[in-house]
């Protein structure tokens, strides 16, 4: 989502950059695939006074008009841009606020005060912001993620391939995943289905937990873990079901590429997911930890096809309608405009983030 916001904001005449406390790594190298300008300060405590003073002094240097922040634990950079009073400061909410610890929730009141605006990417998101932070009411908005389609071929699904169907996650192995219930979902399914596999696309902490599940249930000949892929259209092409077990979530990316995939889609009913997912219409919806229920709707759709093909058509259409690039840049920049008229000018279309026009 980050480094597709950033290319939009380049490709409109802005200039973007990404910066970070962290060192670089993944994302650093698919924002050098798209000529997205960034900055690892490498501090080693993300959260110390040290990578503080390391960002205060960069924003210093590169002056910005505009400074957004992402997640809740990136308060190193919201605090440097009130120090350096950048004008404009957005900070973007990408999960639900029930997971939070107390101290998150006092420093985001407090950060809320100086922050322009606050983005959550879905309703649901929103909402519990404002039932649990208790901010500014005014100050949050909805912005729902989007999509670049740029950066994959085409959507075009590689159809009646031989072999098995393919049902898969793609997901961090994290708790808030709930992968365990994907395996669980997994073993019941095989029992009735074995022509089936299972992908997990992505890697993380939970990662060897749940390999180690998988060899208990043996269901090494039915699983496959592919890792982290930064491309992932060829894996995307070949699934004939999504799926994400997730306990909680905000609006997840992998979800909105699935539907541009024409991908029917099972996912839990939490968060963001049934903002996109209409639930027999586009997908199905089935409660958190409820490996039977997740069993039972995968295999509604393995048994059949017309059903997945007339869901995926649907989620695809869903996609254009609501989730692409274009709508959430646009978005993002009529925020911006909006914001920066009220306080200096007429946002001008043709500025680098509004160039130096503003009194400092």
């Amino acid at each position: 989502m980050l480094v597709d916001l950033a290319r939009y904001f380049k490709e409109n005449g802005h200039v973007s950059l990404t910066l970070t406390t962290a060192a670089g790594g993944e994302l650093a190298a698919e924002l050098r695939r798209h000529d997205i300008a960034y900055q690892c300060l490498n501090a080693k405590d993300r959260a110390s006074l040290k990578s503080l003073g390391r960002m205060i002094s960069y924003m210093k240097k590169i002056n910005p008009d505009v400074v957004i922040t992402h997640g809740n634990y990136r308060l190193v950079a919201r605090i440097a841009a009130i120090t350096t009073r950048v004008p404009v400061i957005i900070h973007v909410e990408h999960n639900i606020s029930s997971y939070k610890k107390m101290y998150h929730i006092i420093i985001n009141r407090i950060l809320a005060r100086f922050t322009d605006s606050i983005v959550c990417v879905s309703n649901t998101a929103r909402d519990s912001l404002l039932e649990i932070e208790k901010t500014y009411p005014k100050k949050v908005i909805v912005i729902p993620n989007g999509v670049n389609i740029e950066r994959f071929s085409n959507s075009d699904r590689e159809e009646d391939i031989v072999g098995p169907l393919r049902i898969g996650i793609v997901a961090r192995f994290y708790e808030q995943k709930g992968h365990i219930f994907f395996v669980e979902a997994a073993e019941r399914i095989v029992r009735e289905d074995r022509d089936v596999e299972f992908w997990l696309v992505g890697d993380g902490p939970f990662r060897a937990k749940i390999e180690a599940q998988v060899a208990a249930r043996g269901l090494q000949e039915y699983c496959r873990f592919f890792g982290f892929r930064a491309d992932v259209a060829p894996l995307f092409k070949q699934l004939d079901i999504f799926v994400l077990s997730s306990l909680w979530e905000g609006m997840p990316i992998s979800l909105l590429e699935a539907q541009y995939y024409g991908i029917p889609s099972v996912v839990t009913n939490v968060g963001g997911n049934p903002e996109v997912i209409t639930n027999g219409f586009n997908g199905f919806l089935v409660p958190p930890k409820d490996a039977d229920a997740l069993a039972r709707a995968i295999l509604s759709l393995l048994r059949d096809k017309k059903m997945r093909q007339e869901l995926g058509r649907r989620a695809r259409e869903v996609f254009y309608e609501k989730y692409t690039i274009e709508k959430m840049g646009d978005s993002y920049l009529d925020l911006i405009g909006t914001i920066y008229g009220k306080k200096f000018q007429p946002f001008n279309e043709g500025s680098q983030f509004f160039g130096d026009q503003h009194d400092r």
